[in-house]
């Protein structure tokens, strides 16, 4: 790799690589990028989804080439160049089981961690309106206005 530089400020930076004879211009992926991947089973073509999405310019020498056209050995330069400008957006998670000793690399995918962390806590508010309203017969916006502590403090009663 000849050179890497940041063009511009601020989130939306767009980086510079040079890698053999091509000069390449990407940002980094965001959370929509990563979303975009959410139907691929393939590791690789979702990385190429996400480089795809992210590549602003290409060129080899002064012709401009389409991501679809880049050379493997370019994507992986790019992929590693995105990694080591954001080490924390390529957490793996070393896994084990505890049964077999089995051991694998696993890919923490923190859109889905997130909102699966939000539907859980929807659901759990949503139980928690669902049993004061029958035991107290109170509604939805007044549980609701209630800290959560305080709906802590009638669901413990509910249950005695």
């Amino acid at each position: 790799m000849d050179g890497i530089k940041p063009i511009g400020s601020g989130h939306s930076d767009i980086f510079s690589l040079s890698s053999a004879d091509y000069d390449l211009d990407f940002r980094l992926p965001n959370s929509l990028d990563v979303m975009a991947t959410a139907g691929c089973r393939d590791l690789s073509i979702a990385k190429k989804l996400i480089i795809k999405r992210c590549l602003q310019k290409a060129r080899n020498k002064s012709d401009e080439v389409p991501a679809e056209q880049l050379p493997i050995e370019i994507l992986e330069a790019i992929s590693c160049e995105m990694g080591r400008l954001d080490p924390g957006g390529n957490i793996q998670l070393e896994c084990s089981c505890p049964k077999c000793g089995h051991k694998w690399l696993e890919i923490l995918d923190i859109t889905r961690f997130l909102w699966k962390e939000i539907d859980a806590w929807a659901h759990h508010i949503l139980m928690e309106v669902h049993i004061l309203a029958r035991a107290y017969g109170w509604n939805e916006s007044e549980i609701l206005a209630m800290s959560s502590q305080r709906r802590q403090t009638y669901l413990d009663m509910v249950g005695e």
